[in-house]
């Protein structure tokens, strides 16, 4: 026994859309960053997610906590004209503890 026609009509022409999470919460975040600019931790995960260029001469600090930094992802690239002092000791990973040559 087939559906009635008005069915079939009703299912050919009705489409299916997918729950984007990614979507959604870039969505979300684009509006409370334009809602709240002057909070960071709105505009961190959306900066997280650009391309950085390094240019020469130029290095990008980086923080220990990749999500709780305000670091290069923040202000961007620094000449390393304006670096000051040179690291001297490693301490993680635990395996290459020990001293920069």
């Amino acid at each position: 026994m087939l559906p009635p026609e008005e069915l079939i009509e009703k299912k050919e022409s009705t489409r299916v859309q997918y729950y984007d999470p990614f979507a959604m919460e870039t969505a979300r975040l684009s509006f409370l960053r334009g809602a709240y600019p002057h909070e960071s931790r709105y505009r961190s995960w959306i900066i997280n997610k650009r391309i950085i260029y390094v240019g020469e001469g130029r290095i990008l600090p980086l923080g220990d906590n990749r999500d709780n930094s305000r670091d290069g992802r923040i202000f961007g690239t620094v000449k390393t004209s304006k670096i000051l002092g040179k690291g001297a000791f490693k301490y993680w990973p635990l395996n290459r503890l020990g001293g920069i040559y």
